[in-house]
């Protein structure tokens, strides 16, 4: 009896150690290829990693780097990318970077919008880079698939409403999206951080009304040229290159979501309003910077610039 118990336990034994053998043959039989992309793939971010391949087949490589240590002249850095900007923001800049960016060398990727997700393609990604179980139940892996794609159009209010909209610009921002940060940038972040937080110093006991430095700068024509600087710099992202609006509201005409004095702007760049989309600038301007800011939107009122977005909130 005891002994066939031992040979039980043996048996047993045996049956798990090939199954680890068989597990790590799989494992190593992926060595040599792109370890963060094996990563997405096994981990089931099957949008991402399509994202990943268009990113590739665009070129994108050419003009940007993911790696903050390694940008020069003529590349721009992705390094920390991930959650910067809104996916409905994105979804947007690759359609027309000429709304959101003054001079820009960005191409256009509208074309992205149109073109589906291709299964024979996905179908390559994964039988370069994925699981034995993946490639076996290939049909269930493109169903996950499609379903992260209508999960991301959700984020985006334009296509939201109608049917999913499963093209490959979902797939890029997907990828996009995720994009870490090296070792070298949460560095630099670091001390950034600690460079605003120096720059706070100049907010203390400031108090913002009529006879604040901020509204009387504000008051000023040069100011105007300075704000314009720092619009195109930090608010055209969300806004319009001319406050025509985009994710934002537009800002030229008599509709204001936190009221249109001169203080309530203010109050709205310094302060934010995030329960409606607009962060705090509280660190990234000081009080002199709020009232050229401030100098500039007041000059885009009735400008009506082209494709300006419709009125939002309470006219002033």
């Amino acid at each position: 009896m005891k002994s066939s118990k031992t040979m039980l336990n043996k048996i047993v034994f045996l049956f798990f150690f090939a199954f680890l053998i068989l597990i790590g043959f799989e494992n190593c039989s992926s060595l040599g290829k792109s370890q963060y992309s094996m990563n997405k793939i096994q981990a089931e971010n099957y949008l991402t990693a399509y994202g990943e391949h268009v990113f590739e087949r665009e070129s994108c490589k050419s003009c940007h780097t993911l790696h903050s240590d390694k940008q020069n002249a003529t590349t721009v850095s992705l390094d920390g990318f991930g959650g910067k900007y809104s996916s409905n923001w994105l979804y947007y800049f690759l359609s027309d970077p000429k709304k959101f960016m003054d001079q820009p060398k960005m191409p256009t990727h509208v074309h992205l919008h149109d073109k589906l997700l291709d299964k024979s393609t996905f179908g390559e990604i994964v039988e370069e880079k994925g699981t034995k179980r993946q490639k076996r139940k290939f049909d269930r892996t493109w169903n996950k698939l499609m379903l992260q794609a209508d999960e991301l159009s959700m984020e985006i209010p334009l296509i939201k409403s109608g049917n999913p909209d499963r093209t490959e610009v979902l797939a890029l921002i997907s990828y996009l999206q995720q994009i870490p940060s090296t070792p070298s940038k949460i560095t630099v972040d670091s001390l950034i951080h600690v460079k605003l937080r120096e720059k706070e110093q100049s907010w203390d006991n400031f108090v913002l009304d009529e006879n604040s430095i901020t509204m009387q700068v504000a008051q000023l024509q040069e100011s105007i040229e300075n704000g314009k600087v720092l619009y195109a710099a930090n608010c055209a992202s969300c806004h319009g290159l001319k406050g025509e609006g985009g994710t934002g509201p537009n800002l030229t005409d008599e509709f204001w979501l936190n009221g249109g004095t001169d203080l309530d702007i203010a109050r709205t760049i310094i302060y934010g309003a995030v329960k409606k989309g607009m962060l705090s600038w509280h660190f990234q301007v000081n009080p002199t910077e709020a009232g050229e800011l401030l100098a500039y939107i007041k000059s885009l009122s009735g400008t009506n610039p082209k494709n300006a977005k419709y009125p939002e909130g309470v006219k002033n």
